[in-house]
């Protein structure tokens, strides 16, 4: 007579289809411009300009429905909508990006940006330590362009990884970057690709 097996069957449960994997997106929301490119290489530049909609006109279904996001509630024209607007947002402050400005330009971007993206953007040297301001800007970006993941670098870094791609030797040795920005210049510093903090310093124009 046949003994029975002392193991028990194995359980498989079925796979379902695995997650896409995770878009890189390289993001950069400046005071004067703001621009994005993917592995891809879509790319996207844009003004950094943000005013309030108006509400009567848009109502009657007319104007750029195409710029406009809305953010807490109230209506906002971003980017090329904005340009001819008597009145825009100008904040220009160390917090910019808990902002209705910052939160208007990434909520517009979501039309482009794939959701569960992978989001890598800057941050100005002169707050890059200042825990607070990482959980601020990753929480804006995740929610509103729906981020799987953000990471943040120094500004400046991010031109830096742009460059090796088109020069290798850029790799090796110690290399000086210039980031000149609406509000803040970025002197940065790398030596065999590694950020070299204490040779790099951020400056704020006044």
């Amino acid at each position: 007579m046949r003994k029975a097996s002392r193991h028990k069957p194995r359980i498989t449960k079925p796979l379902g289809n695995p997650p896409p994997p995770s878009m890189l997106i390289g993001l950069d929301v400046g005071y004067g411009y703001t621009k994005f490119v993917s592995h891809d290489h879509q790319r996207m530049i844009l003004p950094s300009l943000v005013a309030p909609a108006d509400m009567h006109t848009f109502s009657l279904g007319l104007g750029d429905n195409g710029h406009t996001v809305t953010v807490d509630g109230a209506d906002y024209v971003v980017g090329e909508g904005a340009v001819s607007r008597g009145f825009r947002f100008s904040e220009e402050y160390d917090g910019w990006w808990t902002s209705v400005r910052y939160k208007a330009l990434i909520q517009y971007l979501k039309q482009f940006i794939p959701p569960h993206s992978h989001v890598c953007s800057g941050l100005p040297l002169h707050v890059f330590n200042a825990v607070k301001a990482h959980e601020q800007v990753q929480d804006v970006i995740r929610h509103g362009l729906r981020a799987s993941r953000v990471t943040l670098m120094p500004q400046g870094v991010g031109a830096f990884c742009a460059a090796t791609t088109m020069d290798e030797s850029l790799k090796l040795g110690r290399v000086g970057i210039v980031d000149i920005g609406g509000r803040t210049t970025e002197l940065v510093t790398l030596c065999d690709g590694n950020f070299l903090a204490h040779q790099s310093k951020g400056l704020i124009l006044a």
